[in-house]
């Protein structure tokens, strides 16, 4: 990005950002991750499970964890399909054998 580019968005970001604030840095990589996210929407999804699971960790650790793991299924639904389990009900052990199996229950959720 040129430096003139920079300065522009800078001066309309001053609206919502305080002064005295220090603009985040990004890593080089974000450059060419942009496009990526852009043209990836599932990815786009699953990245924005994991901000806001971590806006809610301070406050919501449970809630904040369940919105990590939302993000990972739901991106890995893509590659790895549910499989069924000894009860018929489709359920994503396949994508996380040691975690889910453990804690699969036969309970109301399964009705």
């Amino acid at each position: 990005m040129n430096r003139n580019r920079q300065t522009g968005a800078r001066r309309r970001m001053s609206r919502w950002i305080p002064s005295g604030i220090e603009p985040l840095r990004l890593p080089d990589w974000a450059v060419q991750a942009w496009p990526v996210l852009v043209g990836d929407h599932g990815l786009g999804i699953a990245l924005n499970a994991v901000y806001e699971g971590m806006q809610l960790e301070q406050r919501h650790p449970s809630l904040a964890h369940l919105t990590f793991v939302a993000g990972i299924e739901g991106y890995g639904a893509r590659f790895v399909e549910d499989a069924p389990c000894d009860c018929g009900h489709r359920m994503a052990a396949a994508r996380l054998p040691r975690v889910a199996g453990p804690i699969h229950s036969h309970g109301p959720a399964h009705a």
